[in-house]
């Protein structure tokens, strides 16, 4: 191609160059054919130990529902903090060395059918069948930052997806989303400075009025200072930020933290009262 060709095709195409990957999770693992086919004798297993407690208990919904608790909640106190480890380690365990005695030892307090007609295996695998997963919950955590909005392919959205089932969800897994969310989130770098008169906010307070016009309260001081800038400083992702600082007109104080809390604590108490029209 000619030099000329060459510079009239880099002007018709787009500024970005490369190539765009759009990856779709399968979000029916367990429905997954090639999956089934591959794994059928392990499939079969689970299948039989998930069919089992309901068939034995099929007229008394409130074990099933007991028997249910008993093994997310066997689960649950087996995580850490943050990590899924013993987990993996513990499915590894009774999978390939058929190490029974956890599951053996896993009975309800309140509940002697299951106790007595709930097979060992039976718990095994369910106890595999929720650890896994768990496991692969705690996998998909990395991928919910790049998944694509709700609202843009609604059917295919991770993040979608993830908050639909998220009473499915271990606590300690939607905690560490919401940390990576509010770590990633984009934050102001500076905070302003509002001067609030405090005297002014407390006397309108004691004559019984209402600032409907929103020119007295210290709740009114703050948003009109923050709506002339913009909002900024509100994006903050730690607790130990400061959205703004405070300077209480007349009052030699610096606002170390302090003053700002104080502020946030009488901009509440207005708000819980009748001195501000905005909460029924």
């Amino acid at each position: 191609m000619s030099q000329e060709k060459q510079n009239r095709a880099l002007k018709s195409t787009n500024s970005k160059s490369g190539i765009v990957l759009k990856l779709t999770p399968d979000y029916g693992f367990f429905e997954n054919q090639d999956f089934i086919k591959h794994n059928q004798a392990d499939w079969d297993k689970f299948e039989t130990a998930i069919a089992e407690y309901k068939e034995v208990l099929a007229e008394e919904p409130e074990s099933i529902a007991a028997f249910e608790k008993m093994i997310k909640d066997y689960v649950h106190n087996r995580l850490k903090d943050d990590n899924f480890t013993e987990i993996h380690a513990y499915w590894k365990t009774i999978k390939e060395k058929n190490d029974l005695d956890e599951a053996r030892g896993l009975k309800s307090k309140n509940n002697d059918k299951i106790n007595e007609e709930v097979s060992v295996e039976c718990k095994k695998y369910n106890l595999g069948l929720l650890s896994t997963y768990y496991s692969y919950v705690w996998g998909s955590l990395s991928y919910i930052n790049q998944s694509v909005p709700a609202s843009s392919i609604k059917n295919l959205s991770l993040l979608s997806t993830f908050m639909k089932n998220k009473h499915n969800i271990p606590w300690i897994a939607l905690n560490k989303l919401l940390k990576q969310l509010l770590n990633n989130m984009e934050t102001d770098g500076e905070n302003i400075s509002i001067h609030v008169n405090r005297k002014k906010a407390q006397e309108f307070a004691q004559s019984g009025k209402v600032d409907v016009k929103g020119e007295y309260t210290i709740f009114s001081q703050v948003q009109k200072k923050l709506e002339a800038n913009r909002y900024r400083g509100l994006k903050i992702n730690t607790a130990d930020k400061k959205a703004w600082f405070v300077k209480f007109i007349g009052e030699y104080a610096v606002d170390d933290g302090g003053l700002f809390r104080e502020s946030l604590s009488e901009l509440c108490s207005e708000l819980r009262s009748d001195v501000l029209p905005l909460l029924l």
